[in-house]
């Protein structure tokens, strides 16, 4: 048998997986014909027969079933392979995804990240901003900033900043509460969801008893608005309570908690020019 074409084996596993040629064809953004040649080509290659045509349209057939088991390890494996071509590429160009919280991106990253964009016009920069976590490790993200309390093996990068809570009130329950009293009888914004249980959240469920919890939010932004409102005391970021001259800083001394701020991307990596060139940009620019 000669050797497989591995083109020809990205479409008789985009058929599996579509269950049609036409589907298939929009998936990889080519014609009808165009897949039905690679897939007979695959066929005659290897002289199996990986898919029964019926009404129903391609289906995989019991050799066909047996291969996939296989191919299902091996798609993943030429991605990653197809992937670290392009980030050999000397130039900078090409797809490079970052993802990072929407408080982060919104209040320091945002201007630097979209100057970057124009900076740099021969890389396609998709933006993943929400508050839930990609993963680097399973390709869904290159490079991502994150609040994190240690830096990661197998990653690079470093960090950029600090993330600093204090405890706040807002000025008309302010005065009812010290630094003292604050835990014992005062009410409070706690956190719910991924920050309830981050160290965050923990830091008030170990101080807070729960008869003082008025309110639970999933954000830091909701959070800082609950305070704003004067339902309670909250443990909120220095930087969102500072635009409010109403809030007033009810812990004294050091902050509460100190969040570091890392920029990262996956070791291997390391050698892509576009991922230095985004790390290095931000790095250099962004100030937490």
């Amino acid at each position: 048998m000669k050797s497989l074409d591995w083109t020809d084996l990205q479409y008789v596993i985009q058929v599996a997986r579509s269950g049609s040629l036409s589907a298939a064809a929009r998936e990889l953004g080519v014609t009808h014909s165009t897949v039905l040649r690679r897939v007979s080509a695959f066929e005659q290659r290897t002289k199996v027969q990986i898919f029964e045509r019926d009404a129903k349209g391609y289906q995989l057939s019991p050799s066909g079933r047996s291969l996939l088991k296989e191919l299902d390890d091996v798609a993943p494996l030429m991605e990653r392979i197809n992937n670290r071509f392009g980030d050999f590429n000397s130039q900078l160009e090409g797809a490079l995804s970052f993802t990072t919280t929407n408080g982060l991106f919104n209040h320091f990253l945002k201007p630097h990240v979209l100057q970057f964009a124009r900076s740099y016009p021969g890389i396609h920069l998709e933006l993943q901003i929400t508050d839930e976590v990609k993963s680097l490790g399973h390709l869904e993200c290159d490079i991502a900033v994150r609040p994190l309390f240690s830096s990661m093996d197998g990653f690079f990068g470093g960090k950029i900043g600090e993330v600093r809570f204090h405890i706040y009130g807002h000025r008309n329950i302010a005065e009812n509460f010290s630094d003292k009293s604050m835990f014992e009888s005062a009410p409070w914004v706690v956190y719910s969801g991924s920050l309830g249980s981050s160290l965050i959240g923990q830091t008030l469920t170990t101080k807070v008893k729960k008869v003082q919890h008025i309110i639970s939010v999933n954000t830091l932004e909701a959070a800082t608005s609950s305070v704003e409102s004067g339902l309670g005391l909250g443990l909120i970021p220095e930087h969102l309570a500072s635009k409010n001259p109403d809030l007033v800083r009810i812990s004294q001394g050091d902050p509460i908690l100190s969040n570091p701020i890392y920029i990262l991307a996956r070791k291997e990596l390391q050698s892509s020019r576009r991922i230095n060139a985004f790390i290095n940009y931000i790095q250099n620019k962004t100030t937490i």
